[in-house]
């Protein structure tokens, strides 16, 4: 992921082909309501790595109110 102001992607899981780790999701943290971040990611398995996926934009929202 990005740090929402356009730099450059830091690894979340898995950090390189050195150090990997199993993953189905993550849940990022300390993120600022209405700021855009960037996403993308590659899989390992008995291969190798993947390519790189399309870059994704999620905006920061708040838990909506329940009704």
């Amino acid at each position: 992921m990005d740090d929402g102001a356009g730099g450059g992607f830091v690894a979340v899981v898995g950090q390189d082909e050195e150090k990997t780790t199993l993953a189905t999701s993550y849940t990022a943290v300390g993120l600022v309501k209405g700021q855009t971040y960037r996403f993308k990611c590659r899989v390992l398995n008995g291969i190798g790595w993947s390519d790189w996926s399309a870059e994704t934009y999620i905006v920061a929202a708040v838990a909506p109110a329940a009704p």
